[in-house]
């Protein structure tokens, strides 16, 4: 009598054993980058173990701090490690990571790193008008006020398109009446119209957006602006105080000059 064997085979079961960052040495796939668009960073898992399945239906999932996040990319390199990609993630440290391949197969490390500050940075602020500068500093208008710009340098500076610049003189505000981007990311140059004459130093706060913004006290001797009040005794008063010289005529400022013209020299 013939007997017949059948070989039951059965799917072995998925597991984990490692999560770690991308970005190390002879990776394919990246650690924690900051984004080039906004304040958010991203970057890439790699997750070690066995039997891992390919992400058909896309299964991968993973969650910082308990929080899932939509997978950006996936692939399965072998059934010992696959990679997924998260982007648009906040700032935060001693970040909590899980990741789960298959349903029954996760992984989750605790504090597996603290994310790159991405935010932006000013560095310097400075007056315009310096040799080689394509916008002035300190100049006369014709109704006693004057004009200038002011140089902002930093880190991934946002673009004037995408927020509202703000400039404060004294801790008094002035609107942005001329906004450049001179190079993108890491300098920028903002022109206020209609500022009062005053003798002394001029302490300037530069706002780029609700994250960033730099003062700098003293940044420059505005003493020359009382020149423009053209009056000698007006002058000469100027001169005598540190106090900007406000007056009636300057309450109403004159329309801003956005065109580039009315910056340069």
């Amino acid at each position: 009598m013939a007997i017949l064997c059948v070989e039951s085979v059965f799917a072995q079961a998925c597991s984990l054993s490692e999560i770690r960052l991308g970005g190390l040495p002879g990776d394919a796939y990246i650690g924690p980058t900051c984004s080039s668009s906004d304040e958010t960073h991203r970057t890439c898992f790699y997750v070690s173990g066995q039997n891992i399945p390919e992400p058909a239906g896309g299964f991968y999932v993973a969650s910082l701090d308990g929080i899932p996040y939509p997978t950006a990319f996936q692939t399965r390199l072998s059934a010992q490690q696959a990679v997924i990609c998260l982007s648009d993630l906040p700032f935060a440290q001693n970040i909590d990571v899980a990741v789960q391949v298959a349903s029954g197969c996760s992984i989750q490390a605790t504090s597996l790193y603290s994310a790159p500050y991405c935010g932006c940075t000013i560095q310097q602020i400075r007056l315009g008008g310096q040799p080689g500068d394509a916008y002035i500093g300190p100049t006369c208008g014709t109704n006693g006020t004057y004009r200038s710009c002011y140089y902002v340098s930093g880190t991934r500076l946002p673009a004037p398109e995408s927020i509202y610049y703000q400039l404060r003189l004294d801790g008094l505000p002035y609107p942005v009446a001329f906004e450049q981007v001179i190079s993108a990311g890491s300098q920028v140059v903002m022109c206020a119209n209609d500022l009062p004459p005053k003798a002394g130093l001029v302490s300037v706060l530069a706002t780029l957006s609700s994250s960033c913004s730099r003062y700098t006290p003293n940044l420059y001797d505005a003493s020359e602006t009382c020149n423009c009040l053209g009056d000698p005794a007006a002058v000469a008063a100027c001169l005598a105080s540190e106090a900007p010289v406000f007056e009636d005529r300057f309450q109403a400022p004159a329309a801003n000059r956005g065109d580039e013209a009315f910056w340069q020299p």
